[in-house]
């Protein structure tokens, strides 16, 4: 039995060859060989990852990718038949390279009050995951004009009314109520670092404030014994 080597990047595309062809021997001149994959190609939905070509012996990728953070090394075993169903098995270590994925924003919904005055907070934080591990990751809104009005806290993604542009005035004196479209980007920390770009709506709706005095303390005089309705 003989063991090869050979790596492949995660999320490699569909019939990509990995690595050099396998290849047999046999001490019959001139026969033909015929490889087959028998075990260890299937992910944990029993999808194969991985085909051999049944002539050449040249391993190759499928539609189901790899993914290094699910399983990082993989062996499988090859088996080789002659014309005259004599067979053989190789193992072929293949080991997964882990390659840099975008994070993903997990889409929030955010509702701010009218009344809000600057630093308000808007929702709670947004969410991102990025399936790397150790990802250190960095929010921002891209520039717009609805954006003005809001700001991102870079590292815990926590939107809240732009205290810049709002200050101690409120919300409303700059905006009707409605819902505004901004987009938030995240970024990560990985080799040749990437960014993904996501919509969210933010709602700014009026609060129904209750009625008040004008003043605080009224007094009034009325003679005993009044007639009613007076």
């Amino acid at each position: 039995d003989k063991q090869f080597q050979r790596t492949v990047e995660e999320n490699a595309p569909a019939g990509q060859a990995i690595g050099l062809a396998i290849h047999g021997t046999d001490v019959d001149i001139n026969d033909t060989l015929a490889y087959e994959i028998t075990s260890g190609h299937l992910d944990r939905q029993g999808r194969a990852l991985v085909t051999v070509d049944g002539v050449t012996g040249q391993l190759k990728t499928t539609s189901i990718s790899f993914d290094f953070e699910a399983k990082s090394f993989y062996m499988v075993t090859i088996k080789v038949k002659d014309s005259k169903q004599m067979e053989g098995v190789g193992f072929v270590a293949l080991s997964i390279i882990d390659v840099n994925e975008p994070a993903k924003i997990l889409n929030p919904s955010l509702s701010v009050s009218s009344l809000s005055s600057g630093g308000a907070l808007v929702g709670n934080p947004i969410v991102a995951i990025d399936p790397d591990a150790a990802q250190q990751l960095h929010f921002s809104l891209l520039s717009s004009t609805n954006a003005t009005y809001f700001a991102i806290n870079r590292v815990s993604g926590q939107v809240s009314v732009n205290d810049e542009t709002v200050g101690s005035n409120k919300l409303q004196q700059y905006i009707a109520s409605g819902v505004y479209n901004v987009h938030v980007q995240v970024q990560d920390s990985g080799v040749n670092s990437l960014q993904t770009v996501t919509a969210v709506n933010i709602r700014v709706f009026e609060d129904n404030l209750p009625p008040i005095f004008d003043g605080a303390l009224f007094q009034f005089s009325i003679d005993e014994n009044a007639a009613s309705g007076t």
